[in-house]
């Protein structure tokens, strides 16, 4: 998806950046799993994929749309976009910590041309979750009030091909994981099983075996008939606490 700003004569010299793959969140839209929702500060509106609408009409949900003036809308580095159509989604569920986020009613101006799962939450209903620039600003200044960027490169595409959501976001946690655990000795003086104890391991699990695991079980929770909110709950909790799951338990591994 692109930063999208509503076209006018005032904006004709203002020159947007592409958005990067930051600040998504995994959310259902009226049921529908969207894997990347996009908090977008710079977009004047909202806006969502055709391809949304088409999946939640083939799983048969009523979704309300309704003709509009068309509305010109100017996407990043390529044509103007004009949208004729605007959505209203009974609930858009966004998965936190602590918990899961409910959105009722949000409209959407549709993307015709796009046949991705992709949503855009603009600017003005980041305002009303209480997002502020200016607050965003105060408080990086409160922590410091001069900041050393170099480094900080965010001009680099990561590369997440062929991922998940759930392991593209347990990398960084497990890069800390492996750099502060102690080593296991790769072998001892006595028996394995005389010095394995019931209790977890000190070295890291591998994180491929434990976020392969995490999702099967998630998947397993869903065709047993775990609801949507339920659903959401558990997502954020395998995706925030994944250091505390363990394949093992020395002599007592799970079944």
């Amino acid at each position: 998806m692109l930063r999208l700003q509503v076209a006018d004569d005032a904006s004709e010299d203002l020159k947007l950046e592409r958005t990067q793959d930051a600040g998504t969140v995994d959310a259902t839209v009226d049921g529908l799993e969207v894997k990347a929702l996009l908090l977008d500060s710079g977009a004047d509106t909202s806006l969502v994929a055709r391809g949304v609408i088409d999946a939640l009409q083939d799983d048969g949900v009523l979704v309300h749309i309704r003709q509009v003036a068309d509305q010109e809308l100017k996407p990043v580095g390529s044509g103007q976009l004009v949208a004729s159509q605007v959505v209203q989604f009974k609930e858009v569920m966004l998965a936190t910590s602590a918990g899961p986020l409910m959105l009722r009613n949000l409209e959407c101006f549709v993307d015709e041309s796009d046949p991705s799962h992709g949503l855009i939450v603009g600017r003005p209903i980041m305002k009303i979750l209480g997002y502020s620039t200016d607050e965003l600003l105060v408080r990086a200044r409160d922590a410091q009030t001069e900041w050393e960027l170099a480094g900080a490169d965010d001009t680099t595409a990561p590369t997440a091909e062929g991922t998940t959501p759930l392991q593209r976001v347990c990398r960084l946690q497990a890069a800390a994981m492996e750099t502060s655990a102690p080593s296991v000795a790769a072998s001892e003086d006595v028996e394995r099983y005389e010095t394995r104890t019931a209790f977890p391991t000190v070295a890291p699990e591998v994180l491929a075996d434990l976020i392969r695991t995490l999702e099967q079980r998630f998947k397993v929770s869903t065709e047993m008939g775990l609801v949507l909110e339920p659903q959401a709950r558990l997502k954020a909790i395998l995706r925030t606490r994944q250091d505390v799951f363990r394949l093992q338990f020395g002599d007592d591994p799970p079944y």
